[in-house]
C-alpha cells in the first residue's frame, strides 16, 4: 500500500493539534506563568473596602473581572511556608489558597470547592506535613475529611489517599477565629465515611 505525503501531512497536522489541545490540560494550569515567581496581585477596592477587583488574580485564576475577598481567618502561617486565602463574592464560587514559602514566592494554588473548608498544618504518617478539605458539621463540631494533600518541602501540593492516617488535623480556617476560641475543646475529625 502507498502511503503519499498528503496523507502524511494530514497525520502530522492531527497529532499536532491534539497535542495543542490536549497538552495545557495535563499539567497544573498555574504553573506557566505564576507558580514559582515573587507572585504580587494590586487590589482596586469597592465602597465597602472588604471586595475588590484583580487582574493580576483574574490572570492567574482564569477568570475574567471577578470580585475577590480576603477571608477573616487567623493561623494560616506554619514553619515553612503561609497560605493566603481568596475568596470569590457569591456562593457559587469557589475559592483558592495560594502557598507562599516565606521570601514571599508562590509555590502553588489549590481551588476550594465552595461546599469544603480546610485545615493546613496538618500532620500525617511518614513526617509529611499536609492540607485537609472536606466539610464541617458546627453542631457536632465535626471535620469530616474529603481530601488530603502533602506539601512537600518545595511546597507543592500532592495529591494522597484518603486512606494516609491523620496523627493531628487542627481546626479548619474558616472557623480558625475570635468567635470560635474554645471550640478547639470539642473539636473532632475523621475521615469520609470513618468517622471515629
Amino acid at each position: 500500500m502507498k502511503i503519499n505525503r498528503t496523507t502524511i501531512k494530514i497525520k502530522h497536522y492531527l497529532i499536532s493539534l491534539l497535542l495543542a489541545i490536549f497538552l495545557p490540560f495535563s499539567g497544573n494550569a498555574y504553573e506557566n506563568q505564576y507558580i514559582d515567581t515573587k507572585f504580587v496581585y494590586e487590589e482596586q477596592y469597592e465602597q465597602n473596602n472588604y471586595y475588590f477587583k484583580s487582574k493580576e488574580l483574574d490572570k492567574l485564576f482564569h477568570l475574567h473581572n471577578e470580585v475577590y475577598f480576603q477571608p477573616d481567618t487567623f493561623g494560616l502561617d506554619t514553619e515553612f511556608y503561609y497560605v493566603r486565602p481568596i475568596g470569590i463574592k457569591g456562593n457559587l464560587k469557589d475559592s483558592y489558597i495560594l502557598l507562599y514559602d516565606k521570601n514571599d514566592i508562590l509555590r502553588d494554588v489549590l481551588p476550594v470547592a465552595n461546599k469544603y473548608v480546610y485545615s493546613i498544618d496538618v500532620r500525617l504518617e511518614n513526617n509529611k506535613k499536609g492540607i485537609c478539605l472536606g466539610t464541617f458539621d458546627e453542631e457536632n463540631v465535626f471535620f469530616e475529611i474529603e481530601k488530603i494533600y502533602e506539601v512537600t518541602k518545595e511546597i507543592k501540593l500532592k495529591p494522597l489517599s484518603i486512606e494516609t492516617k491523620i496523627l493531628d488535623c487542627p481546626i479548619p480556617a474558616d472557623y480558625n477565629t475570635e468567635d470560635n476560641i474554645g471550640m478547639e475543646d470539642y473539636f473532632k475529625y475523621g475521615v469520609l465515611r470513618n468517622r471515629k
